[in-house]
């Protein structure tokens, strides 16, 4: 069964299947949230025809009580604030969804960026009866799930592909990343085992990460025996360790 060839999996599926890996450990309902958010944020992006312009548009529109409170931009987004018979004071503590205007029609993703965010940093859908399932059911593919696990550091799971099973990802992944990240590497260098590396260095993060590698050198130890090239042992975790330190800075 393991490991999954499934192209897509949904969020829901993908949390599952991920507590059962991830270090230091998370619930499937914290993992949910958090692959949520990201999406809400625009760091995955679904193979369905959902997206987060119409569901906000939904949410807007509909009459279901979702819990949310939304304001047009040029409203006042403080908390509703009513006094009691008996002299103390009720707070609306809902979250607050602050949009461009009350026409969706020219609403886009850059003027809903706010909203956006403000949907990403509550977990308050992720149990709705109604939208829950709606965006658990949010389907990603495997490039696009691990792409996302390499950009935020993440130990790569086994659940879905084996590390070496990821290197044209794991390239594609570092192509894509942001000037900042890239900046943070400094210059590639390179020993022409660059491709044959990748996996390794990913295995380096996660033993870092997971606290069973003390530094990069210390990573670079305990994989070198499997890299490939003709030098010395030490001539390869020196180049493991390098390698590791052009891509993450450290």
């Amino acid at each position: 069964m393991f490991p999954l060839s499934d192209n897509a999996l949904s969020l829901r599926e993908i949390s599952r299947y991920w507590s059962r890996e991830i270090k230091p450990s998370a619930s499937v309902l914290e993992l949910l949230i958090r692959l949520e958010s990201a999406w809400w944020r625009g760091e995955l992006v679904a193979e369905t025809a959902l997206t987060r312009l119409n569901l906000l548009g939904h949410l807007f529109k509909s009459t279901y009580d979702s819990g949310l409170v939304f304001v047009v931009d040029d409203q006042s987004s403080q908390p509703e604030i009513k006094e009691l018979p008996d002299g103390n004071v009720q707070v609306d503590l809902s979250p607050i969804i602050t949009v461009p205007c009350a026409d969706t029609e020219v609403w886009n993703d850059a003027n809903c960026a706010l909203a956006y965010e403000s949907l990403a940093g509550t977990p308050l859908l992720v149990d709705d009866p109604v939208i829950g399932p709606v965006l658990s059911g949010i389907k990603l593919t495997h490039e696009t799930f691990i792409k996302w696990l390499i950009l935020k550091r993440y130990p790569l799971p086994t659940f879905w592909g084996t590390i070496e099973a990821n290197d044209d990802v794991l390239l594609s992944a570092q192509a894509e990343s942001t000037p900042e990240q890239r900046s943070k590497r400094g210059s590639r260098g390179g020993s022409g085992w660059d491709k044959a590396d990748v996996p390794l260095i990913a295995e380096m993060d996660a033993l870092i990460k997971s606290g069973n590698a003390r530094s990069a050198n210390d990573a670079a130890r305990q994989v070198a025996k499997r890299a490939k090239g003709d030098g010395t042992l030490e001539s390869k975790q020196t180049r493991l360790r390098k390698a590791y330190r052009r891509r993450f800075g450290e």
